[in-house]
């Protein structure tokens, strides 16, 4: 089992990089597209957190503080992603949200500064339940009219709903069984690997035609 999650873990991280690379291949889609942008930028700081995480799992150094910057990061690009998709009425609807969660982390962070060297569930909800939300209202949207970013979409709705899910049962099961937490998490890795795809899949449905400018 050590093995395979080793090696789910770098296909990963070779996804991840793949990705990337072929995002920028098309980077003169950059100025044109918003949505095209933020998904770049959420690929590359993805791969940089990963490299970093990697780096100091090998140092076996704690990097448990990390994951705070990454639910993060995370909530604010792809909320952007979504403010871009969306009608005014919806925009408005994720800013409130936006402002909220924002200062839900910002004032527990404040106010109990060791959260940050711990995990935080309320964060892991907060930050990605409403990102939930959103990819069903952009699959709703898309049934009224032509749907773009399908499979980034899905790849959204997917991943998160269920990470979401592992991230409490995980914590939840680790005082019962630890046999049962490897297990889920392996399975966290699958569906991390099928979030990448679904995102490759976006790119070469909709991106691939345009090439690099030299």
């Amino acid at each position: 089992m050590v093995i395979l999650n080793d090696i789910l873990k770098y296909l990963g991280l070779t996804l991840l990089l793949i990705n990337v690379i072929l995002f920028f291949k098309s980077h003169n889609l950059f100025q044109k597209i918003m949505a095209y942008r933020i998904i770049f930028i959420y690929l590359l700081v993805s791969l940089i957190f990963s490299l970093i995480n990697e780096h100091m799992n090998m140092k076996k150094t704690n990097n448990l503080y990390l994951s705070h910057f990454y639910f993060a990061f995370q909530f604010i690009l792809l909320s952007f992603f979504y403010i871009v998709n969306f009608n005014r009425r919806q925009q408005k609807f994720i800013k409130i949200i936006f402002v909220i969660v924002l200062a839900i982390l910002g004032s527990q962070y404040i106010l109990y500064p060791k959260e940050l060297f711990g995990f935080n569930l309320l964060e892991v909800f907060i930050t990605s339940f409403p990102l939930v939300v959103y990819s069903i209202i952009h699959l709703y949207n898309s049934l009224s009219q032509k749907g773009q970013y399908l499979y980034i979409n899905a790849s959204i709705l997917i991943y998160l709903s269920a990470s979401t899910l592992i991230f409490f049962l995980g914590n939840y099961l680790a005082e019962f069984d630890r046999e049962v937490v490897v297990n889920i998490w392996f399975i966290h890795k699958v569906l991390y690997l099928v979030f990448l795809i679904l995102i490759f899949l976006e790119w070469k449905s909709n991106f691939s035609q345009y090439k690099i400018k030299v």
